[in-house]
Parts: C-alpha cells; sequence; structure tokens
C-alpha cells in the first residue's frame, strides 16, 4: 500500500490510500486526508512502497492530471472510474485482469449505445457509458507504459543522449518549471512541443517558446525527448487561424480555467483562458474586459467555481 499525499482538496479529501492484493493485483484507490495517522495503518505501511504499487500510483496520477479539471478540484470523482479501469486491464506479470483473478469472471463491460431507443430513453446513461469505455482504453495504455517503465529508465542510463538539429520537435520536462495548476503531483509532465531554434552544444539546446512562459529557453538534453508525430491521418490539426469579431483578430476561447483579481489594474479582475487548438504550455490571464464574447464560458465557470473571485468582488 502507499499513500499519494498533498493534494488539492476535493470534498474534503487531500489524499488517496492506494491498496493493492499481492495476488491477484487488485487495487483499491480510498479517498483520505494528510492527517490518516491509524495505528493499524502505521504498521502495515512500509517506509519504501514496494514497485507494483508504485507503478500503479504513476498510472493513477497520470490518469488524474489527463481528467481532472484545471483547479484539481474534482480527483475524489473520478477514482471510482479509475478503479474500475483499472482493475479490468490485464496485468503484465499474470496475463489476467485483477477483476478476474480475484472473482473468477469479467464484469458486464460490453453494450449497443448505439441503439436509438436506449439513447433517447436514457441519454446520461450512454452518456456514463461511452466516458467509462474512454477511460477504461487510457488505463490500460497507461499500464503498457507503466510496466515497461523500469526497463526503459534502465536503457535511458545505458543510451547515449540524443543528438537533435534546429527545427526537430521536443518534449520538455516540466518538472522544474512552474505552471498555473494548483500541484505539481497532478500536473503534466512534460510541455510541448518546442522546435529547437539552435545547438548550444551536443547536451543543450534553445528551444522556442512562447512569450508567456517567461523562462530561460536554454535546456540540457536531459530535459528533452524527442517528439513523434501521430502517424493516424487527421488526428492532430494544427492550430487554428484567428476568429475574426467585428474586424478584430482574436483567438477562440475554449474554456475559463481560473479568475483571480489584481488590483494594479484598472480592470481587476482576469480570467485564465485555455484557447482553441493550443495546448496549456499557451494559457493566459485575460483581462474580463477582453473576454465579452465568451460570457457563456465565464458564466458557466463561475457555476461550476462559486468560490472563485467574479464581477461581484471587484
Amino acid at each position: 500500500m502507499d499513500l499519494i499525499e498533498q493534494l488539492p482538496p476535493s470534498s474534503d479529501f487531500t489524499a488517496i490510500l492506494v491498496v493493492v492484493d499481492r495476488l491477484t493485483k487488485m487495487a483499491i484507490f480510498v479517498p483520505t486526508t494528510n492527517e490518516l495517522e491509524a495505528p493499524e495503518l502505521a504498521k502495515l505501511f512500509l517506509r519504501h512502497s514496494d514497485g507494483q504499487t508504485k507503478r500503479i500510483n504513476q498510472v493513477l496520477k497520470q490518469f488524474l492530471c489527463g481528467y481532472s479539471n484545471h483547479l484539481q478540484t474534482d480527483w475524489s470523482d473520478l477514482l471510482p472510474l479509475a478503479e474500475f479501469s483499472y482493475n479490468n486491464a490485464e496485468h503484465a506479470s499474470t496475463q489476467l485482469t485483477p477483476f478476474f483473478a480475484n472473482y473468477g469472471y469479467h464484469p458486464r463491460f460490453s453494450f449497443d449505445n448505439t441503439d436509438p431507443a436506449s439513447s433517447a430513453l436514457f441519454p446520461a446513461a450512454r452518456s456514463y457509458a461511452d466516458q467509462l469505455k474512454q477511460l477504461h482504453e487510457y488505463v490500460c495504455g497507461e499500464l503498457v507504459k507503466a510496466n515497461s517503465q523500469s526497463a526503459e529508465q534502465f536503457d535511458k542510463r545505458r543510451l547515449p543522449a540524443p543528438q537533435f538539429q534546429p527545427g526537430d520537435r521536443v518534449w520538455l520536462s516540466a518538472d522544474n518549471i512552474r505552471s498555473l495548476r494548483p500541484t505539481k503531483k497532478l500536473d503534466y509532465r512534460c510541455l510541448g512541443p518546442f522546435s529547437v531554434s539552435e545547438v548550444i552544444s551536443s547536451h543543450a539546446y534553445r528551444l522556442q517558446l512562447p512569450p508567456s512562459m517567461k523562462i530561460h529557453n536554454v535546456f540540457h538534453v536531459d530535459r528533452l525527448e524527442p517528439y513523434v508525430a501521430n502517424k493516424i491521418p487527421h488526428r492532430v490539426q494544427p492550430p487554428p487561424p484567428p476568429v475574426e469579431v467585428k474586424s478584430d483578430m482574436e483567438y477562440e476561447v475554449e474554456q475559463i480555467l481560473d479568475s483571480k483579481v489584481d488590483h494594479r489594474y484598472r480592470d481587476p479582475l482576469f480570467y485564465l483562458v485555455r484557447w482553441v487548438g493550443y495546448g496549456p504550455d499557451h494559457n493566459s490571464w485575460e483581462p474580463a474586459s477582453n473576454l465579452t464574447h465568451a460570457s457563456d464560458l465565464i458564466a458557466e465557470f463561475h457555476t461550476a467555481n462559486p468560490t472563485r473571485p467574479s464581477p461581484t468582488h471587484c
């Protein structure tokens, strides 16, 4: 077992207790708090958790990183789906799903969500089933990555550093870069991809970073990973052009992520904006006066986050 601690509050929970059965690999994800001090838990808790639990922790954190909202306040609601998806994915060491190894049968997971009659009667059920299937496929893929991580890390120590040329696209490790999200534990592991603009040496490269990042743009090669373009046709689209709005060039808002008040400015209310077609590296704080065309998204944000700064706070 292991504890994932110091998470942002979600329904009064701030930590996750991860319990794994050594025999069947069945896992339970229990939302809890950082103050968990039960004597019986202390007796069972090892100073260094076993490798299998650490790998599951990696999968779980990556899952929550990808599916939690920007403020990371809904991760506790995602735990049941994450637990079901993990336990219904084939484990590399047993060649069985933990669910089957524990119960002797597979959960019912086949359904026809294309039936128009059932879709019309139960639209919420269809939406939930679609979400569950998507999350299940995601966790299965992440398990494959996690199970091979030890071998990959070993190979990285034995292989020479990759060489890049100007124009190559790379991922940048986010380990030492502060983002606008509440905690690093559920944040993105890599940023980009960015283009290499200059080769400083065999182990240092200059990248083309967006001005919003405001950091030094030269990095050691161990912070970089080669970017492999998606080979599935039409899967990845280039960033869209600006949207024409009343003869002014504006980029389209995808989502409002957060808000803040800064009284140094005449317009003190700012919103953190995610732009359509752009990754999280391009998120930016914009004054409310620049977002009059996104009033519906702003209202949606305040409905979901009533405690965040709003026009009534200014």
